[in-house]
């Protein structure tokens, strides 16, 4: 099958990325994650009653999930601004947080499309601090050099990073790229085809934002009908992070153990690399590490490079 795709593509390699792709840029890994989320949360306002500012802003809430999932916990605030207990796991955090999510579900308790508040300020922290650092330091000239060398569409990037990093790089120097696998191939396959597996910051499910009447809503563009109801917009880190503050979450597979059932909303997106994955191709592997219980993640990369491994 592979042969055939080459021969009408005129791919020769596969990138796949993971965190250790976008690390070199200064982007926060996952033991990060829970102080920076935290802290960002702190900065989006909470009004108590009488309109008085909370303290720690919509960290209150963060707080309280805590709280609430950890009962043992000692000082949950201290603790995330200071360091979290080597016992905890954020993944595990957010399973029992995205269980909650889920549970609401059926009471139209819901923030947006997706989730409940609670789960929703979470992935809007999430997304704004892997786009922070995109907004304050810019993109280190390696990957504009990376970027470079995509021209000419011989490459396939299979991206399990949610931060707009290489698209920016991509932009930066004049190099098409497209989320949209049909028009990748009614373009003749000239444009880099960049598959996010796991979401973006800057995708966004219609409904979130179609009644919104922020000037960023209109640069909204379809991904295309393999993962329909969704919409990207230009990854811009200060657009971007205005998108976070007028609270409307990005479509992004958040840490935690039930996974599968978020990828259902991209639709096609985990049936086309399992297929370009072949045999007679380069596969260019950049990241730290896979979990052993990130089963759907191992259930595509492992069997397909292993049994496409020629010795």
């Amino acid at each position: 099958m592979w042969d055939l795709l080459r021969h009408y593509t005129g791919i020769e390699r596969v990138f796949l990325l993971g965190a250790g792709f976008s690390a070199a840029a200064g982007l926060p890994l996952l033991p990060d994650l829970p102080r920076l989320t935290f802290e960002h949360a702190r900065s989006l306002r909470l009004y108590k009653a009488g309109r008085v500012l909370e303290p720690d802003g919509q960290g209150k809430r963060i707080v309280g999930l805590l709280e609430h999932y950890y009962p043992f916990l000692r000082s949950p605030r201290r603790r995330l601004l200071e360091g979290m207990p080597k016992w905890f796991d954020f993944e595990h955090f957010m399973s029992l947080v995205s269980s909650g999510s889920f549970f609401e579900e059926r009471t139209k308790e819901r923030w947006d499309s997706q989730t409940n508040e609670g789960l929703s300020l979470i992935r809007r922290c999430l997304a704004a601090v892997v786009t922070h650092p995109l907004d304050t330091h810019g993109i280190p000239a390696v990957y504009l050099e990376f970027a470079r060398r995509l021209k000419g569409g011989k490459s396939l990037i299979v991206s399990f990073n949610w931060d707009v990093l290489l698209e920016m790089a991509l932009r930066s120097v004049g190099v098409p790229f497209t989320y949209d696998f049909h028009q990748w191939m009614e373009g003749g396959y000239q444009a880099t085809m960049v598959m996010k597996m796991h979401g973006s910051v800057n995708w966004f499910a219609d409904e979130d934002i179609n009644w919104r009447k922020f000037p960023w809503c209109r640069e909204a563009k379809e991904i295309g009908k393999w993962i329909p109801g969704l919409r990207h917009v230009p990854p811009s880190p200060a657009a971007l992070l205005q998108c976070y503050y007028d609270r409307v979450a990005p479509i992004v597979v958040v840490p935690g153990f039930d996974k599968l059932r978020i990828v259902e909303r991209l639709g096609e997106l985990w049936i086309r690399p399992w297929q370009l994955v072949q045999n007679d191709v380069d596969v260019i592997v950049i990241g730290l590490s896979l979990r052993d219980d990130d089963y759907h993640t191992r259930a595509f990369v492992y069997p397909q490079l292993v049994w496409g491994t020629s010795a």
